[in-house]
Order: C-alpha cells, then sequence, then structure tokens
C-alpha cells in the first residue's frame, strides 16, 4: 500500500512499498465541484531485481524525482516530461568511501543537500545536488557526509523519518529499534 505521498507543483507523487512503485496523478484541477485527480504515470521496472523495490519515499527537486527504498539505490528520473512518461537518470549507490549504505527509508532535500535516511547503516547520508561553483548536479549527486553514531549522536538506530527545517535536521526512529 501507499507510506509516503509528496505533493510538487501540480503533481502528487505516492510511494507504494508493496508494489514496488510510485505512482503520479495530476492534481491541477482541483477547483470547483468538479475537481478531478488524474493518475498520469507509474514507475516501476515490473522487475523482480528492480532497484525500485521496497520504495519508501520520493524528494522532488527542480525537474527530477528522487526515489529511495529497500534497495540499495537512489533512483532519480528527469520528470520534466511530465504529463509524458518520466525519464530513468540514474540509479546511483550510495557508498561513503568506506561502505554501501541500504535499506532507505526517507529522503528529503534542502538547500542543494539530500538527506538520505538508511536504516540497514543507521545513518543519514548527505549528498551534493550543486558543484563546488553552485552548479546543479541533480542527476549526479556526490558524497558530503554521514551522521551515524559514531558521530556523536546517541542513537540512530533503525532510522526511518527525516525532516529539514532551517538548519536543523530532525530525525526519528521506531520505539523498537
Amino acid at each position: 500500500g501507499a507510506v509516503h505521498v509528496r505533493i510538487a507543483g501540480d503533481y502528487l507523487y505516492v510511494t507504494a512499498a508493496t508494489a514496488d512503485s510510485v505512482v503520479i496523478f495530476s492534481i491541477a484541477d482541483l477547483t470547483g465541484t468538479a475537481a478531478t485527480v488524474t493518475p498520469i504515470a507509474t514507475l516501476n521496472d515490473g522487475d523482480e531485481s528492480s532497484k525500485m523495490d521496497g520504495v519508501y519515499c520520493s524528494a522532488v527537486v527542480g525537474n527530477y524525482l528522487y526515489v529511495v527504498g529497500n534497495e540499495d539505490r537512489l533512483v532519480i528520473f528527469d520528470i520534466s516530461p511530465l504529463p509524458a512518461a518520466p525519464v530513468l537518470k540514474n540509479e546511483m549507490l550510495i557508498n561513503d568511501g568506506t561502505k554501501d549504505h541500504t535499506n532507505f527509508r526517507w529522503i528529503e532535500i534542502s538547500d542543494g543537500v539530500a538527506y538520505v535516511a538508511a536504516s540497514e547503516t543507521d545513518s543519514v547520508v548527505l549528498l551534493k545536488l550543486t558543484d563546488d561553483l553552485g552548479n546543479a548536479i541533480y542527476e549526479n549527486p556526490t558524497f558530503l557526509s554521514v551522521i551515524n553514531n559514531g558521530t556523536g549522536f546517541p542513537s540512530l538506530d533503525n532510522v526511518h523519518n527525516l525532516l529539514v527545517s532551517g538548519d536543523i535536521l530532525y530525525v526519528s526512529a521506531p520505539a523498537d529499534a
């Protein structure tokens, strides 16, 4: 079923972990008594080796949709063709130089940085979405930093949800972690 909903512009993005997909709806016509929500695209590859397995969360910045889930990759789509089908641009491993981070539960994007909750490694991984000159590199983010139990935080065990507000990163994990 649906596990996360994100609204960006005239579109609603619904992630469905058990269906291994993101369904995109047009919400451009929500006025009056005849408001309509129209499904326009479903993103998955229908393959057991899909990098969209167990999709938990998505985020949108510019013309790009970022999708995370149980697999070990961040999946990036160009959504500029909407309402036509989005285009797969990248399926990238997230590695901090010592290990791959996996089992992603959440992604938030703020001020050119993607924050990814990796519950398997009890970490929040930060990826740069701009180069050193401030140019967008949305299709190919680069590793910036990792926050985990060894970086002065009491517990990031099984981290699940994130929220960025201004200069503050809020992190939550289930009580049974």
